[in-house]
């Protein structure tokens, strides 16, 4: 299970902006089951124990504890063992981590952080809301994300999520059970990625601005866009403030694989809870009809061929899943190679090379199966840089294509299933090996 959530902060007020794929989509929130402050989890202090079927709220006649004064209902469940839970795990985690203080080190230091982290969470969460301004009258919105933001974002994310890295988050926070489900970053500011850094941040403030601005009457700065973070199944995000001065968030939801959706918990100025499901794929309903991001990249919108294309395919363009590793056959030696099994790589080209040339024939390193793969692409796709050393050495084409020639190359293979820092890319880059992919 995996969400992709793309983070962009700005100064204007203390509010959260959600971008959803679809603008008429309602808030997910039960009316007859909704709850507010200190419920799902410790807010402003500890989670409400006051259960719907203690005595006093049974029976209006029987007197309420002292301990109940003030306490919202209860109607979740026992969330303060959930809760309890969550602060156990962080402390033991963090207790195996050693920490230097004053020349001795403990691992209770860093295992207490943890109970100091959530004082700060509630503290702030205290004492931001009531000394800020509110510039609008709920506290969130959500909306149809704009094109020019789904479009940026959504090809970012194609091209570079394969080099996700996990964050590193400070020893002790609460926010994230990242002890439990490790959260991931792909970071728009990095260079090294395909299409990214502050080129590629500017564009997507500018493609969020006026939709944010418009809907908090403010002038807006930029201060920070995070990346794309990914979350993981079992991941528990508990309900915070952003530290000053960020505070106006927007959250794009840019892709997910999920057995179920799962909502962002956003409390209004009223103090209540809002249940908000994000989906990603922004798509608009024209008469009966997608609109929006079912159209091919190769066909120019509101263009005749547009019309026509439609017409022809009503369920709309879905993109082709790319899995190089799924082919229908594969000869032993390409098993081998996909294996790193460079031992029967080896004692078989050595014996081809001092087989008598016969023209016509073709090496054993420029054979191909079925659907065009040589050996060279199969220990690429599976990342044996011993194997495609070997190959190379060998003779192998660098920027042979599958498929007829009409698709990828071994670099491109390699950083679609490998990641674009793996050796075996590093390696092919620095032989000036070519990353073209397979032809529409």
């Amino acid at each position: 299970m995996m969400r992709t959530v793309l983070h962009v902060i700005c100064v204007a007020a203390p509010a959260i902006f959600t971008f959803a794929a679809d603008s008429s989509t309602s808030i997910d929130n039960d009316a007859t089951s909704s709850y507010g402050i200190d419920v799902s989890m410790p807010i402003f202090k500890r989670i409400s124990t006051n259960y719907p079927w203690l005595p006093h709220n049974t029976n209006t006649s029987a007197p309420k504890p002292r301990q109940y004064e003030n306490m919202p209902i209860q109607p979740l469940g026992n969330r303060q063992a959930f809760y309890n839970n969550h602060l156990s795990k962080c402390r033991e985690h963090y207790k195996r981590i050693k920490l230097t203080e004053k020349g001795h080190s403990s691992s209770n230091i860093a295992g207490g952080n943890c109970d100091i982290y959530e004082y700060d969470r509630l503290l702030m969460n205290q004492r931001q809301p009531r000394s800020m301004q509110n510039y609008t009258e709920v506290g969130f919105h959500k909306t149809r994300a704009p094109d020019d933001v789904m479009e940026l974002a959504t090809k970012f994310w194609d091209d570079n999520h394969l080099n996700m890295v996990r964050e590193n988050w400070p020893i002790g926070n609460t926010y994230l059970n990242s002890w439990d489900a490790p959260t991931y970053m792909v970071p728009i500011e990095d260079p090294r990625l395909r299409g990214g850094g502050s080129q590629l941040k500017k564009k997507l403030w500018d493609a969020a601005r006026d939709s944010i601005e418009e809907w908090t009457g403010e002038d807006l700065s930029p201060t920070s866009i995070y990346g794309i973070r990914v979350y993981k199944e079992g991941a528990v995000l508990l309900p915070h403030v952003d530290r000053l001065p960020l505070v106006a968030s927007a959250m794009v939801n840019i892709a997910q694989d999920v057995d179920e959706d799962w909502p962002l918990e956003i409390y209004d100025h009223k103090g209540i809870a809002h249940n908000v499901t994000l989906t990603p794929a922004a798509r608009e309903k024209q008469g009966g009809q997608s609109a929006t991001a079912t159209l091919p990249p190769y066909i120019l919108r509101e263009s005749p061929e547009e019309i026509h294309w439609r017409q022809l395919n009503p369920e709309g363009w879905t993109k082709p899943e790319f899995n190089p590793l799924k082919r229908s056959s594969s000869s032993k030696l390409h098993k081998a190679a996909a294996a790193g099994d460079i031992n029967t790589i080896e004692r078989v080209l050595t014996k081809d090379d001092q087989r008598e040339k016969i023209p016509g024939r073709a090496r054993v390193v420029d054979k191909r199966d079925e659907e065009g793969w040589q050996l060279m692409h199969s220990a690429s796709a599976s990342g044996h840089t011993e194997v495609v050393e070997l190959l190379v050495q060998h003779g192998a084409d660098l920027n042979s294509r599958t498929h007829g020639g009409h698709g990828a190359t071994p670099l491109y293979i390699a950083e679609r299933n490998n990641g674009g820092f793996h050796p075996v890319v590093r390696y092919l880059k620095s032989l000036g090996a070519l990353s073209l992919g397979p032809e529409l």
